[in-house]
């Protein structure tokens, strides 16, 4: 169970032990290395990251594992998710062994049928990622992407949310970055909305110098 779980944890912690008779509280399994834009804060910037998507069959292996163990589970990583089209049956076989998930998505690909997928597969968290207010701050940092198109399929996720009185808990995020610090104030205003859940602005963990 989790609680026996957390305890082998624990004690493993408390004790020193290198070797843990217990599983991971949470854990990150990238469903797909695939991305649209080249962020230039982005780590993908400096690796290689093959145009594969993680295999559906070893995914419900390892949640058939970590199942009544694992208590959380983010399908994604540095990749844009809704690439991946298995991402919500990912999602939904997370669901039926009872662990809670949560996705990170650029919004890009984020329009009317996709919105209704990620509701129906049963996703618990999801985070929108837009890392400015204007489309010319925005556009700097999420290059490839149109702010607009972006707000758009936002505001219609938002939307279908509403309608389906999902209680699917939204998370609108910003990276705090040089030119779009000044921009946190008509953040938080832009997304003060029905069915966003909390406003989020993250500093800048990998702090790239050649980023401005």
């Amino acid at each position: 169970s989790h609680v026996q779980n957390r305890w082998k944890l624990m004690t493993g912690y408390l004790k020193g032990q290198c070797d843990l008779q217990a599983y991971p509280m949470t854990l990150i399994v990238e469903n797909t290395a695939k991305c649209n834009l080249e962020c230039p804060m982005c780590p993908r910037e400096f690796g290689y990251y093959p145009s594969e998507d993680f295999d559906l069959k070893l995914f419900k292996t390892i949640i058939d594992e970590i199942q009544g163990q694992t208590e959380l589970v983010f399908p994604w990583g540095a990749g844009e998710p809704l690439m991946n089209p298995d991402i919500y049956e990912m999602i939904r076989y997370c669901k039926q062994a009872g662990i809670y998930t949560v996705v990170s998505t650029n919004a890009t690909f984020l329009n009317q049928e996709r919105s209704h997928k990620l509701i129906d597969a049963g996703l618990d968290n999801l985070i929108i990622a837009v890392d400015g207010t204007t489309p010319e701050v925005y556009e700097k940092y999420r290059k490839g992407a149109k702010f607009h198109n972006v707000r758009k399929n936002i505001i219609g996720f938002l939307e279908i949310k509403a309608q389906r009185q999902s209680d699917l808990f939204v998370v609108m995020q910003m990276v705090r970055l040089p030119d779009n610090q000044h921009q946190i104030k008509d953040f938080f205003k832009m997304w003060s909305i029905e069915g966003v859940d909390e406003i989020r602005i993250k500093e800048d963990e990998i702090v790239i110098p050649e980023v401005a």
